[in-house]
């Protein structure tokens, strides 16, 4: 029995001793490695982005395809040191006590202002990849005041000061926005640029972004907020009342941080939401509030008070109320013992810098702040301290700058580790897909070429070969390729208002998951119907690199069919960029036309629609852009002559002039004021006011029928019918024809225009809110409201068509397209449609007889309608600064329609002589490919 126990003990104690050998090598001997196994050996998870679907025209041809974007990203964690190496790294640590100090010495050996100085020692450290910024338990001194001066006591006196006095009113120590003086003194006060907007600036400026990124739903604000405290401030003046400023406090980082919160959002770029953020809070700059005083911040205090009078002292102005700002602290990676890191860069960059010895700097920095390790600062801020290995770090950055200049992309080290400093910012905070561990976009957007060449740079041997030789380290260590999926436009600038614009949005349900989303045109409208569903892809980091643990791979958007021609609204575009040389080639142009050109800038709109159905085979606008120019041309495109930005082919913002005249004669017929057949005579104007001829005709005096005052377009025959009409009743009717609404099913940067009544009248004109009889008279002849290209094709095709009012669409609807029946006669549709088909004969009298079709679309017959809008005042007019715009709508064949048209030149001067080769060389082409039948659509 007693050797049976000996045996189990000796066992036991065996088996302890091998346990206690394991441990030993686990803990000690092998303990780093193994913890940086388990390091490195994280799931990595990345969401697949799905193809979106494409943007297809009626043939099948596509408007929009998908193309390959490359991003070139950087993985944090591959630059970092480990193990023992890692700890013997220290830290800097520089608090703004620290900095104070720094600060205050160099300012003293440099001879310089201490706000320089810590101005260009911050802005150094902060951008280099070395240095980490965190935040503090601390808060800045908040003991702020104002200064207030009369402005009775900076009167001139005559007397020799007034030249100083001057000088404080034109110089910046005194202001009259209390705003900017409180402004002045955070800055002055926490040693670092401060801002403020007020809360009514706020919700203005993040309404314009909303509208700016196309946001439905208000999320400018919201994402905004939490970023830029709100507070109050409450200035009792001398004279007894309170200044009350309701502010929002804008610090340069926070802000940062917020723009880079609604970018990811909004799937932007944080600069361009910044450069949008700035425009908006410009556009909403509130005028400082009317006081009776000038306002200073305390430090000019011993400036001002010497030049004011004797019995005038500064009043005080406490300040209590603003939102603390915890400290910032800089943490500098310091260098290993005997080693030249990443120290002796930062301190040979802020040498080069301030103009001193690197060595004096860095004895500097060294004095003044608190050395501290690693582990330390994680445990102090709940962050990973990203530590670099200065060997890596240097390969990265001197080698990608190298490379990427001999590929043709220049670029230089600077940028590069500005870059990745940048990198280093978006991973500290650890948001899902963008830690230290992923791939951390680092330089956007390379061409296909340099992706292909730096493809796989960074790839690792395995762990067990890397041991066995030498310089098995990465030529690019971190270095990473992102292959995203973008747009590509085949058609270039070529309807680019319909198409719309998309963006990168992240997935609420899944974090850290981005998508495309479609932000305007049909991208927009069809967003559900093109974005697909994205995929999900899980890699295990591994010693042995990495492996794949699953793999769902995303769904393919739908495409989406359209039922334009992209031929033809090619050919529209280009026809309407070069109007005038079409024009002098027919011979309709004129040097008046000529003169008009810079006042025009181009801007044109045409709609080529379906008059049965209300499908769209073409809508085009002048002047145009490319899409892809809107992220990085946005300021000059909004700038830019001719306004591209707008879809003029959409947008009513001008009279339809004489194309109204077709509306007016349906109204009249149906509430029977106008009998077919009926003459109605013509003076040559409709009155005489003062001696004056008001409404003057642009045809001869006479009694003229419909048709006949179609061909000449008589302005007194339509003023005449308008006002037997009201303008109640007329515009009850140009409404269901769609003018004054958006007349389209999914045109979505379509606008209503204005349709004045007799019941709005006084909102739209408060200074006369009555309705005139010449009201009336202006209504009937389509100077009294205004209308789009697309609105007045829908006004031409309910003709064409016996009377339905279609709706136009871009993409056919699942049901059958809305056409809403009139019931209007037959036989005076007959009448109106002989006065259009009058219009473009060989006649005298006809508006546009040159509107003859030629080549394999000869004998085809267009029934047409000429309009002249005028616009601006007489005197303008009379002097060739407002010259009118040319209009022309209609439809073909005249005996078959099958297609409606509508034009609109800005400062055409005629409708006839500008419209007519757009529309020729538009329906020449559009009959010669589908022939006299039109093209294949399904009609009711």
């Amino acid at each position: 029995m007693t050797d049976r126990i000996w045996l189990i003990a000796v066992l036991f104690a065996l088996l302890m001793g091998v346990f206690l050998i394991r441990l030993i090598d686990l803990q000690l001997v092998q303990g780093e490695r193994l913890a940086q196994v388990v390091d490195d050996s994280r799931h990595v998870t990345e969401i697949v982005p799905p193809r979106r679907g494409r943007i297809l025209d009626r043939t099948g041809t596509a408007l929009v395809d998908n193309r390959a974007v490359y991003h070139l990203g950087v993985v944090l964690a591959d630059l970092e040191l480990s193990g023992r190496e890692r700890r013997l790294v220290p830290l800097w640590r520089l608090d703004e006590q620290h900095t104070d100090a720094l600060v205050a010495e160099l300012a003293v050996r440099l001879r310089r202002p201490p706000l320089t100085v810590r101005e260009a020692l911050t802005r150094d450290l902060i951008n280099h990849p070395a240095v980490a910024v965190r935040r503090g338990a601390r808060v800045r001194d908040d003991n702020l005041k104002l200064v207030a001066v009369p402005r009775r006591s900076l009167v001139p006196t005559g007397t020799e000061r007034d030249a100083e006095v001057g000088h404080l009113v034109e110089g910046d120590l005194v202001t009259e926005d209390p705003r900017e003086a409180l402004s002045r003194e955070l800055t002055a006060r926490w040693q670092q640029p401060m801002g403020l907007i007020t809360e009514r600036e706020f919700r203005a400026a993040t309404a314009v972004l909303d509208q700016d990124f196309s946001q439905d739903i208000p999320q400018c604000a919201p994402a905004l907020e939490p970023f830029l405290p709100q507070f109050r401030v409450d200035l009792p003046l001398e004279d007894g009342t309170t200044l009350v400023l309701d502010l929002r406090l804008v610090d340069p980082a926070r802000r940062a941080q917020a723009e880079e919160v609604l970018a990811r959002l909004l799937g932007e770029t944080p600069g361009l939401v910044h450069e949008r953020f700035d425009r908006a809070l410009a556009s909403v700059r509130e005028p400082p509030p009317a006081t009776l005083y000038y306002f200073a911040h305390s430090a000019r205090a011993e400036s001002i008070a010497p030049l004011l009078p004797v019995d005038q002292g500064l009043h005080e102005l406490p300040i209590t109320g603003v939102p603390g700002l915890r400290e910032r602290i800089l943490l500098i990676q310091g260098d290993a013992p005997e080693s030249d890191g990443l120290f002796a860069q930062v301190t040979r960059r802020l040498a080069a810098t301030l103009g001193v010895e690197a060595t004096l700097i860095e004895s500097l920095i060294q004095r003044h702040a608190e050395r501290q390790r690693p582990v330390s600062a994680e445990r102090e801020f709940q962050v990973r301290h990203v530590v670099f290995d200065p060997q890596r770090y240097d390969r990265l950055c001197a080698g990608l700058a190298t490379e990427l200049t001999r590929l043709g992309h220049p670029i230089t080290r600077l940028e590069v580790e500005a870059a990745l400093s940048q990198a280093r910012t978006i991973a500290d905070r650890a948001w899902a897909g963008q830690t230290r561990l992923d791939l951390i976009p680092l330089i956007e957007r390379v061409p296909h070429a340099i992706a292909v060449r730096l493809a796989g740079i960074s790839v690792l041997p395995p762990a067990d070969l890397a041991t066995r030789y030498e310089d098995t380290g990465a030529a690019l260590p971190g270095l990473g390729l992102q292959v995203d999926l973008g747009r590509s436009y085949p058609f270039t600038a070529s309807a680019s208002h319909l198409i719309g614009s998309i963006r990168r949005s992240e997935d609420p349900e899944e974090p850290g998951s981005f998508n495309w989303q479609g932000t305007s045109g049909l991208e927009k409208r069809y967003d559900s119907i093109l974005r697909g569903v994205p995929g999900t892809l899980i890699r295990a980091r591994t010693p042995d690199g990495p492996r794949v643990v699953r793999d769902d791979p995303p769904q393919a958007g739908n495409d989406l069919t359209t039922e334009l021609d992209m031929e033809l609204q090619t050919l529209a575009e280009d026809s309407l960029n070069h109007w005038f040389t079409l024009a002098e080639e027919l011979g309709t142009a004129s040097d008046k036309m000529k003169a008009a050109l810079p006042v025009g800038k181009g801007r044109a709109g045409f709609a080529l629609i379906d008059c049965h159905t209300g499908a769209i085979i073409a809508l085009a606008s002048s002047p145009g852009y490319q899409l892809d120019d809107l992220r990085t041309r946005f300021d000059e495109l909004l700038k830019a002559p001719g306004d591209p930005l707008l879809n003029h082919a959409t947008m009513p913002d001008q009279p339809p002039g004489s194309a109204m005249k077709l509306c007016t004669a349906l109204a009249g017929l149906e509430h029977g004021v106008l009998t077919p057949g009926e003459h109605i005579h013509s003076q040559g104007y409709m009155t005489m006011v003062r001696g004056q001829k008001v409404l003057r005709d642009h045809a001869p005096a006479g009694d003229y029928d419909l048709s006949r005052a179609i061909q000449v377009s008589s302005n007194v025959y339509f003023a005449t019918i308008a006002q037997r009409l009201g303008g109640e009743k007329l515009a009850e009717v140009a409404s269901r024809f769609g003018l004054g609404r958006k007349n389209s099913l999914d045109v979505s940067d379509q606008r209503p225009g204005i349709l004045p009544r007799p019941s709005t009248i006084a909102r739209l004109r408060p200074r006369e809110p009555h309705w005139l009889p010449s009201d009336d008279w202006r209504m009937g002849i389509g100077q009294f409201l205004t209308a789009s290209p697309l609105q007045i094709a829908g006004l031409a095709a309910a003709v064409a068509n016996g009377g339905h009012i279609v709706q136009p669409y871009l993409v056919k609807p699942a049901t059958q397209p809305v056409v809403q029946d009139l019931h209007i006669k037959q036989a005076h549709l007959d009448e109106l449609r002989r006065g259009m088909e009058m219009v473009t004969d060989n006649t005298p009298g006809s508006t546009a007889k040159l509107l003859v079709l030629e080549g394999p679309a000869a004998g085809i017959k267009v029934a047409a309608k000429t309009g002249t809008a005028e616009w601006g005042s007489s005197e303008s007019r009379a002097a060739g600064r407002t010259p009118d715009h040319a209009w022309m709508t209609g439809y073909a064949p005249a005996k078959n329609p099958t297609v409606a048209f509508a034009i609109f030149i800005h400062s055409g001067t005629f409708g006839g002589q500008a419209c007519t080769p757009v529309v020729k060389r538009v329906l020449e082409r559009y009959f010669t490919k589908y022939g006299p039948g039109g093209h294949a659509v399904e009609r009711k």
